[in-house]
């Protein structure tokens, strides 16, 4: 006999970054949800850092969480980007510049510090189930039957999928979808992926000269050494090399995995390939010191493939965060395009939905215009984000001569506002939640859906602030940035070429 199901208006498959977030911002709009988590906790303590960045704090201040994130994370102070070849440290700062611009700074927190403050703000822990592993998702006209590894069953009006790169929800989205004949699911989404790159992250405990708020990049050629001070006497750090030719491209399905042997074999690599750099330039870092003090259970090894999906619906499934868009980390950016991904989807709910929100019985044509608009707001938007993401990895792992060239000539000698500007080319696409206050943070640079509102009362004339914005270089993280063209700047291009005259040789 099946057991009796557990019923609910949505249901939100995975208790990460994404699936907290979207969980308080039904807590706040007073809609019926349940969480179903496959592991035992929502909060394990694993992982390392993960960067905050305007768009994202925004939202995260709309629920509530300011303060308390204020009192945990690691402001961003200086960013040095280090030349594996010769040891020349470039410094930029772009940080209050950034501020001014958008209202917030950019920071970033131990991966577990974030999750947990999210599930503090989660009222009714109840709602929140581990040991959910979803296998079976039935999506019917009038709802979704939703089947767990545990034996348990639950029906909702909608469920979110917010379980990661590996989705099972995006796994039954598809299932589902081949009901409906071809064309359901574009072709498009599921070709094979790109995953040209690998990192090994961590947290180490040495700390000596990287003081906290203190980030680092040393570009090589396809390799790419990172670290940041961040608070209580710990460092974040990263190390990203390009993989093997017959490793690049892969399904959703069969993104490589590594062993224990494949991360101690990487590490020794980045020690022996960063011991290389010259100190006389003023690196002062212990590299070898810097790995060997990781913490085991925080460090760890994994693929990093990049990926948009067209379509993210089908029927009363949907699927956001990493489960539709994958992004390279380096930039800092994965995350906070989860929050907005998911502020938009409520957004788009709240205008389709209108009154029937907080009821219980939520009509299919609605919910598929919803899933639609959302799709049509945010994948645009997306892929230009993700592909800066990669963009960034390229230029600061010398993925090219050129890049190498632009990294080693132009870099150097671009402003602060330049730097800046790529950044503020992702930020200002970010969207707070509608029906909730906005705080009143001062910033200088709209966000798109401040444009949209104010456009749509007559009062605002938009200037083209992509057009302003294209810049020559895109800012991520920790000032890395990926030069996309020079042709804007002619008197740069020429004092990049002056400098590439007292170049070392090109081996």
């Amino acid at each position: 006999m099946s057991p009796e199901p557990r019923k609910s208006t949505v249901i939100i498959a995975g208790s990460g970054l994404t699936g907290l977030t979207y969980a308080l911002m039904m807590q706040r709009l007073g809609v019926d949800y349940i969480l179903l988590e496959a592991y035992g906790s929502c909060t394990p303590n694993i992982g390392a850092s993960i960067a905050l960045q305007p768009q994202g704090l925004r939202v995260l201040h709309q629920l509530g969480l300011w303060e308390d994130i204020q009192d945990a994370w690691q402001p961003l102070t200086e960013t040095a980007l280090v030349d594996h070849e010769t040891g020349k440290m470039h410094f930029t700062d772009t940080v209050d510049m950034l501020k001014q611009r958008h209202g917030y700074g950019v920071g970033f927190f131990n991966r577990h510090d974030l999750v947990s403050i999210l599930y503090k703000h989660v009222r009714e822990k109840e709602r929140l189930l581990v040991k959910q592993k979803v296998v079976r998702i039935d999506g019917l006209e009038d709802k979704v039957v939703v089947h767990t590894a545990a034996g348990d069953v639950f029906e909702a009006q909608m469920i979110v999928g917010a379980d990661g790169v590996h989705s099972a929800v995006r796994r039954e989205m598809w299932r589902n979808a081949q009901t409906a004949g071809p064309g359901a699911i574009p072709e498009e989404d599921k070709k094979p992926i790109t995953c040209d790159w690998a990192t090994c992250f961590g947290v180490s405990s040495h700390t000596a000269n990287i003081p906290p708020g203190f980030v680092g990049s040393m570009a090589g050629d396809g390799r790419n050494a990172g670290w940041m001070g961040g608070k209580g006497g710990r460092t974040f750090t990263f190390w990203t090399f390009r993989l093997p030719e017959e490793m690049r491209k892969c399904t959703h399905d069969t993104i490589p995995r590594f062993t224990a042997e494949d991360h101690h074999e990487a590490i020794e690599t980045a020690k022996k390939w960063t011991a290389q750099t010259t100190k006389a330039q003023g690196l002062d870092i212990d590299f070898e010191k810097l790995y060997d003090q990781r913490d085991p259970v925080h460090s760890g090894i994994t693929a990093l493939p990049h990926f948009v999906l067209r379509k993210w619906h089908f029927g009363r499934i949907v699927v956001i965060g990493d489960a539709a868009h994958k992004f390279n980390p380096l930039p800092g950016q994965g995350g906070m395009n989860c929050i907005v991904s998911a502020a938009t989807l409520v957004n788009c709910l709240q205008e389709t939905l209108g009154d029937s929100l907080k009821s219980s019985t939520w009509g299919m044509a609605a919910l598929d215009r919803a899933f639609t608009n959302l799709a049509s707001t945010r994948v645009p938007v997306v892929l230009d984000a993700v592909e800066k993401s990669e963009e960034a990895i390229r230029f600061c792992a010398w993925s090219t001569p050129a890049n190498r060239l632009w990294f080693k000539t132009l870099m150097p000698i671009l402003p602060n506002s330049c730097h800046a500007d790529g950044a503020s080319h992702v930020v200002k696409t970010g969207r707070a939640l509608k029906g909730l206050a906005l705080p009143d943070v001062a910033h200088t640079i709209p966000y798109d859906d401040e444009i949209e509102r104010l456009q749509k009362g007559g009062k605002f004339a938009a200037p083209s602030i992509g057009s302003v914005l294209t810049a020559t270089a895109v800012a991520v993280l920790g000032g890395v940035f990926a030069v996309r063209t020079m042709r804007e700047h002619p008197g740069l291009a020429g004092q990049a070429l002056e400098a590439w005259k007292t170049l070392m040789p090109v081996n």
